[in-house]
């Protein structure tokens, strides 16, 4: 068969006015969809399919019907904790948003508001530079790292649960560079150690520790 040159030049063509054009939409919009929904027990709103105006910002409000409490909010299916609002800042892109309820009597992370998992526990725990849950952070060796909160009652909550799922120790501190509390678990002797746990913790909690990594702690 013999090449066509010129139908070759006009396919070419014909091609850059499509991508050309489908590039040019794609600019031009001028919102986002971001798609909201809750399990039973509870509401998030606005909820459904809410269109917002690119660039903009949208607070999203997650709220428990009495004798529950915020399980977990998934942003995009990734969980950021159990938190009652979520800003989306500057939106340029589709995004979801899910949140889940448990009973008040089914399980401690929800109204714990310290690093000790002592349930009498009520005094909201001193955060400092130092180890919160009052051990001395990992020297060396390797931890995972599960999580990095600005507010201090959210970590305590992940700390909490943390201590209550896992027979490792579990350290919590703030990162001054940041600003954030950053919570480690674990202070294990190899890197291959420290990964083998976080890829069980994720298997036995796949929505919640999916994120976790492997800290080298002697780069502090």
């Amino acid at each position: 068969m013999k090449f066509n040159h010129a139908l070759f030049l006009t396919m070419i063509a014909l091609a850059g006015i499509f991508w050309g054009c489908s590039s040019s939409e794609e600019s031009q919009k001028t919102s986002q969809i971001i798609t909201s929904s809750s399990g039973t027990n509870g509401i998030i709103s606005p909820q459904g399919s809410t269109n917002v105006t690119k660039s903009s910002n949208i607070t999203y409000t997650i709220t428990p019907v009495a004798g529950y409490h915020v399980d977990s909010v998934y942003v995009d299916g990734i969980s950021v904790g159990a938190v009652s609002t979520y800003t989306f800042n500057n939106v340029v892109y589709d995004h979801s948003i899910r949140a889940t309820f448990v009973s008040d009597g089914s399980g401690m992370a929800g109204r714990i508001d310290t690093v000790n998992v002592n349930k009498q526990n009520t005094e909201r725990p001193l955060y400092n530079t130092q180890a919160a849950s009052g051990d001395s952070l990992p020297n060396g060796n390797f931890s995972v790292q599960i999580g990095s909160f600005k507010m201090p009652d959210n970590a305590g909550r992940i700390v909490a649960l943390a201590k209550e799922r896992f027979a490792q120790p579990v350290y919590l501190f703030l990162d001054k560079i940041d600003n954030s509390y950053k919570i480690v678990i674990g202070n294990f002797s190899t890197k291959d150690d420290a990964r083998k746990f976080r890829d069980q913790m994720e298997q036995q909690y796949p929505n919640d520790y999916d994120h976790a990594w492997v800290r080298d702690n002697s780069k502090n």
